[in-house]
């Protein structure tokens, strides 16, 4: 169990808010300089590519480390502190021009990232260091008897149907096509019957609470958030991979996430042992 004399705000921060927003900066910052890539070939750019996808890596690493506690976790946020600091520099150096002066500007700002970023969280996750025993379950900082299902109640019985409705409607809307692209039209029926099909079947596991309930409502989650992201680009003035990305980032932290982390606490209900939950 978690000890309760060692406060945990900052920590739980790092994880809901922290670690998803730097994950967004990062795919951002890869769509933006990929895109510059396309047209001008340099090996400086496609460094920073590289990086930057490893940054969004080393950052969802972090993420799963620290929920569940691993033995690690105090390596990977030391890493991700430093990481912080240069994925800063690099955002200066891209807002900036080169000069003398916004030089001396980014060694300031890195002197005073180490002074006021690093070593604050530095101290504050060292005194918390005996806090990663590699055993946590996070259903321990909550009653799991006790949780609050007015959510999950909603979506299955508000959300998914009015989900299947919206997708016959696009499928009728779909089919008036078919004269102008047979090919593609027969495509996009295919996924939505797909998911129509899925919404229906994710309604009958919500509602019983199989053992794999879970997982499949994740895996729905993710197929939201990346349609988020498509129809976003489809319906844009000028679509392109800032807008793909763009949309599914803000997708993943205003959608994916808070459900990923409200359906993670009730992960226990997928069971054979139901628990009783309030209403």
């Amino acid at each position: 169990m978690e000890n309760k004399s060692i406060k945990l705000n900052w920590y739980n921060f790092f994880i809901n808010v922290k670690l998803p927003i730097s994950i967004i900066i990062t795919l951002i910052l890869f769509a933006i300089t990929y895109n510059y890539n396309q047209y001008q070939t340099h090996k400086f750019e496609l460094t920073i590519c590289f990086c930057t996808v490893a940054t969004a890596i080393l950052y969802t690493i972090l993420l799963y480390k620290m929920f569940y506690r691993a033995k690690d976790t105090y390596f990977y946020f030391v890493v991700c502190l430093i990481t912080d600091i240069f994925i800063i520099i690099e955002l200066m150096g891209l807002l900036l021009a080169s000069s003398y002066k916004n030089l001396f500007i980014i060694a300031l700002s890195f002197i005073l990232l180490i002074l006021c970023w690093f070593l604050p969280n530095y101290s504050y996750i060292k005194k918390r260091k005996n806090i990663f025993t590699g055993n946590y379950n996070p259903k321990d900082i909550y009653n799991t008897r006790n949780l609050p299902m007015r959510w999950y109640k909603f979506y299955n019985y508000v959300r998914l149907p009015l989900g299947i409705a919206l997708g016959i409607y696009d499928l009728l809307l779909v089919l008036s096509w078919f004269s102008l692209s047979p090919s593609i039209v027969i495509i996009a029926i295919i996924i939505d019957l797909i998911q129509i099909v899925y919404m229906f079947y994710l309604i009958n596991i919500m509602k019983n609470k199989t053992k794999d309930g879970f997982t499949y409502i994740i895996i729905w989650l993710l197929i939201e958030t990346f349609a988020i992201g498509l129809k976003t680009t489809v319906d844009a003035y000028i679509p392109d991979i800032y807008t793909f990305v763009f949309a599914t980032c803000v997708g993943t932290l205003v959608w994916f996430w808070p459900n990923f982390v409200y359906f993670n606490k009730r992960k226990h209900i997928f069971t054979e042992d139901k628990i009783n939950e309030r209403n």
